[in-house]
């Protein structure tokens, strides 16, 4: 038997890192720039390609998981957005950050499409509220201003980081 408070973890934590990368990439994306050699449409791009396709496959990755299975449509698209993570960071190139965050979008939309049909299918009609709340709240937070402070200045000075002499303002 699957615990229900794992479950809601993995849940909520993969629920608050698709929003979190994709506006923490926004918020480096200038002190990103001049390294990777982007211009304003580019980077105008870098944003808009993870939204086109995380929209544009909601639904068809929720439909793949009422055929091949939530667990597994949602596991492959916390990889897929996890390497995709990855990738981003270590782009050098405008093309290849273009097509990480387009397989972030991918992914995204692998774990949003089946997020909440996972907790419905785990919790009991009289639980299942809160636990929708949880995964709710954990995108929520993201979207404080104290969480995109905290996320544009991790994404842009840590080690690893593109501009570690950027700073937030």
């Amino acid at each position: 038997m699957v615990n229900p408070n794992t479950v809601l973890l993995i849940t909520v934590l993969a629920s608050f890192s698709t929003p979190f990368m994709l506006s923490s990439i926004n918020i480096a994306l200038p002190a990103m720039a001049p390294e990777l050699g982007l211009d304003a449409m580019a980077m105008g791009w870098v944003s808009l390609s993870f939204l086109l396709a995380s929209a544009s496959l909601l639904v068809p990755m929720g439909r793949a998981a009422d055929i091949f299975g939530r667990k597994k449509i949602f596991t492959l698209g916390f990889v897929i957005f996890t390497a995709a993570s990855l990738f981003c960071g270590l782009a050098a190139s405008q093309g290849q950050l273009l097509a990480a965050r387009v397989l972030q979008g991918v992914g995204s939309s692998m774990i949003f499409g089946t997020s909440v049909a996972i907790l419905t299918s785990v919790f009991p009609p009289e639980k299942r509220g809160k636990a929708i709340g949880w995964v709710a709240a954990a995108v929520s937070i993201r979207g404080s201003p104290s969480g995109r402070r905290s996320e544009g200045c991790w994404c842009s000075t840590c080690p690893g980081g593109r501009s570690s002499s950027s700073t937030y303002r």
